[in-house]
This record gives C-alpha cells, structure tokens and sequence, in this order.
C-alpha cells in the first residue's frame, strides 16, 4: 500500500475506463479479500480482523469468533496479545498522522492476513489543519429477508472511497432489510454487511448507526390496540436490536448513559461522537426503541405514539440533551467543523415526507405535533453551535439543501442537510415540490451514490460519486461519475 501524507491528497480520478478496471479487478479480488476477513474456523466463521476507533494516539483492533479464539496484534515489532472476549484490543502510544502496518496470530496457528500485511492511519493531532478525507453513505438494504444487503453495489461504493484515500467512512443506517422476529436471522444479515465490506474495515474505520430498518421485533399491545415493538423474546426478557446491534460493532461509547425509561434499550454505541483533527463527528440514532404499525397495516390505521417504544425519527428527550451538551463541549474544545450523522432526515424530499421527521401523512395530530416540535428542537441547537453539515439516509436517492427558511421557520445560519441513501436499496425519483423546503434544495439525483468529503483546514470541500444511470448491478458495467460537487460548503451558498 503506497503511504501518502495526509497533507497531499492526491488527485481523484474521475476517468471512466480507469475507475472500471479499478472496479472489475476489486471483484477479482473481493473473493480473497473475504477469505481472509471471513474463514471458517473450528467453531465457526472468524470475523476480521478490523480496525475502530481511531485517534492521533490508538486505534481499537478487534475480531469475532463463535467460540473464543484469542490472538496477539503485532504492528511495527510491537505485540499485543488478547485472550479475553470480545477481542476488541486497544493498541496505544502511537504516532499522530501515521501509517501502521499490522497483522494478527490466532492461537489456533491462522494468520491474518495469511500474507503481508493491513495498514492504517492514525488521526492527525486534535486542532490540527491537516487535510483529511471522509466518506459517507447509507441504505445498502437488500429488498426482502432472504436477500438482507445489495452486496454488489455496497462493495463498489466501499472500494471506490477507499481508493480515493478516505481515512474514514460513516454509515447512518439500514445497512440490511431487517425487521425479523428472530435474533439469528437478524445478526446473521449484520454478518454478512460486515464480511461485504470486510476488505475495507481491517483497514479503514467504518463508523455505523442504525436505520428503521436495522431492528429486530415483536408483537406488544398498549391501550389503543397491538403494534410492533424493538427487541425479541429471549430468556423471561426482551433482548432489544440496540444491544445487538452494539455487540455485533465496535464504535465509541460516549454516547448517553441511561435510557430513555426503565423499559428502553441503552444507546451504547449506537449515539455517540469522536474528533478527527480539526473536526467534531456526532451520530444519533433516530431509530432508538422502535414501535410502528403491525404489518401489513390495517386499513385506516395512523402512525401514532405508544405506551412503550417510540415512532421512527423522535429524537427523545435524553439524546436531545446529550446532544447539545456533546456539541456545546466541542465548540468548547475549538473544533472547526462539526458534522451530524443519523437515519431520519429532518427534513424529507419525497418517499418518506410521510415519517421521517415531518408526518405529512397519515399520523395522528398528537404525533404531527410532537415530531415537528422535536425536529424544530433539533434543527434550532444544530445552527445554535454552528453545525456545518447533517448527513441523512432513508430516502433512496441525493439531495443537498440548505435548510434555513422551513415554512414558518426561518433557521439563522443555515446548516446543509445532505440525504445519501444510494449505497444499494431500490432507488427512488420522488420530490415532493409543495413541501415548504423543496426552494432550499441545491441538488437532486436518483443514483447509486457516495459523498467524499474533504476537510483542509477552513475549507470544506464535497465530491459525490454515482454509479451509471440504470445500473443493472454487472461489475463490468460499473464506472464512476461525478455528479455534484462543492468547493467549500463553508460559504453556505
């Protein structure tokens, strides 16, 4: 791997026939990269190894075994043994902006990789002005349980943003169909996003929260009549999708410490924030202890609120609070940019004007009331402390808008709201133009997509990268187009 400062980026190629036979030989290659990410132990499927949690001093290296199969990490000489699940080794004392080269010995003799070696980056120093890449991307859902993640287009938006030298990737959800009434079925779809973009996590961080669809359910019933619950059965409890989901990933745990109630599920790692250099990240799950109608819905039935659990994009009282407080501490700390990551679009273009943050459909007024006045909360502490961009999924298409006027609210200064959901589930053209935002956007497209985001210094700079129009999913027919692009998001024009 070549080594480059991260203070010369290089140049990122927009050449079509280059970028396809980059693409086609990553899928020579992906099924050797799996092998080595994904083998089939004694005790089952070893997963990884992967890198997390990096800063300019220590990175989190970590792996997942059926059976506990302990290991030592050796980088630069150095070893660091870990016999004690879950096998998520903190390695420290490291060098600021630096690469390090590292391998893994399993105490069952296997090395991964079975040759060479991983590389990654540690973060520059905090406050630093050096220039970094970050990607962004979400909804890789597959359309029905037996097809949980559209391997295909996730792997070739993966590979191209780790060929354009992003140090990072955030991913804000529906990373598989989900919605299953049982805890295998559900961490089997979150294995098999993790051996797709395998061959980018033993290198790369991939940060992650979850989407509507990343739950498991199960039946419960409040006084107005039975809905869909988070969590399934399991041992006289409720085991909940976010406690999977966080033993399945490794992300920060800075995010807030007590449930939402007694009854809720913790947000450990799946709310959380960390610093890149010169910049503040934060991820909010908009998805937190999900109730929603059964399926299929009864005729007439409305999105409403429940005695347990909350609607899809209620941002509830206790993250609403972590939030201001985890951004007032980065303001404080002098951190340049800050960037918001979650599912739930606060302010929705077409397929889910009807949730989502805005209820424009058929929800009780009680509901439309609560969502509205959350989201006005929200939107009001992002420009309060100077958010430059929040980054959405859910709808399947790219949108970028500067929301300050929103109907009757006026928003001082404006913050970019960026929707990306193109990373693989069945794409949608709809843009609702009644909708009192619609003037506020700068962008749309309907494609297979990913943002590359450039921090250098002040300046903000934004690349979206597409896969063809009708791209029917043949690596062979894969080339990448630029298909909007901002020198600096910083001016907010």
């Amino acid at each position: 791997m070549q080594v480059r400062n991260a203070c010369s980026l290089p140049k990122m190629s927009t050449s079509g026939r280059s970028l396809k036979q980059i693409i086609i030989l990553s899928f020579i290659l992906i099924p050797f990269c799996l092998a080595a990410c994904v083998t089939r132990t004694q005790g089952g499927e070893l997963e990884g190894p992967f890198v997390s949690n990096i800063t300019s001093n220590s990175a989190v290296i970590w792996w997942r075994s059926p059976s506990p199969l302990g290991g030592e990490v050796v980088i630069a000489g150095r070893l660091f043994p870990d016999d004690e699940p879950p096998f998520e080794l903190m390695v420290s004392d490291l060098e600021p902006n630096k690469p390090y080269k590292y391998y893994v010995k399993f105490r069952n003799g296997m090395r991964r990789p079975v040759e060479g070696t991983y590389t990654f980056f540690t973060a520059p120093e905090p406050g630093s002005q050096d220039a970094f890449r970050f990607a962004f991307l979400c909804d890789s859902r597959g359309s029905k349980p037996s097809d949980p993640v559209n391997a295909s287009v996730l792997q070739m938006l993966l590979n191209h943003a780790k060929s354009q030298s992003a140090k990072f990737v955030c991913f804000a959800g529906d990373l598989i169909f989900g919605y299953s009434n049982k805890e295998n079925a559900y961490r089997g779809g979150l294995r098999l996003w993790k051996s797709v973009a395998a061959n980018v996590m033993n290198e790369i961080p991939i940060y992650v929260t979850m989407g509507n669809h990343d739950i498991m359910i199960h039946r419960h019933k409040d006084r107005q009549g039975a809905y869909d619950l988070d969590g399934v059965k399991k041992d006289g409890g409720i085991l909940t999708s976010e406690e999977v989901f966080a033993e399945e990933f490794v992300n920060p745990t800075n995010g807030p410490d007590q449930p939402e109630q007694p009854a809720a599920p913790p947000y450990t790692e799946t709310s959380y924030s960390f610093d890149y250099g010169n910049a503040h990240f934060v991820f909010i799950n908009t998805n937190y202890w999900a109730a929603q109608r059964t399926y299929p819905h009864k005729p007439g039935e409305p999105r409403r609120l429940y005695d347990l659990g909350n609607p899809e994009g209620r941002i509830m009282d206790g993250q609403l609070k972590w939030l201001g407080d985890d951004l007032q501490r980065a303001r404080s700390a002098g951190m340049q940019h800050i960037f918001v990551f979650a599912h739930e679009p606060a302010f929705p273009m077409g397929m889910h004007a009807g949730d989502a943050m805005h209820y424009d459909g058929h929800a009780t007024p009680s509901l439309k009331r609560d969502i509205r006045a959350r989201r006005h909360r929200f939107w009001k502490m992002l420009t309060e402390f100077g958010v430059l961009v929040a980054f959405f999924g859910d709808e399947h298409n790219y949108s970028r808008g500067l929301i300050g006027p929103a109907g009757e609210v006026a928003y001082d200064p404006p913050v970019w709201q960026i929707i990306s959901g193109g990373a693989g589930a069945k794409l949608s053209g709809v843009r609702l133009m009644h909708l009192p935002w619609a003037n506020s956007i700068h962008a749309f497209a309907k494609r297979y997509h990913y943002c590359l985001v450039t921090v250098h210094g002040r300046r903000v700079s934004l690349d979206v990268f597409a896969l063809p129009e009708g791209f029917d999913g043949v690596p062979r027919n894969a080339s990448f187009q630029l298909i909007d692009s901002v020198q600096d998001l910083t001016m907010r024009n």
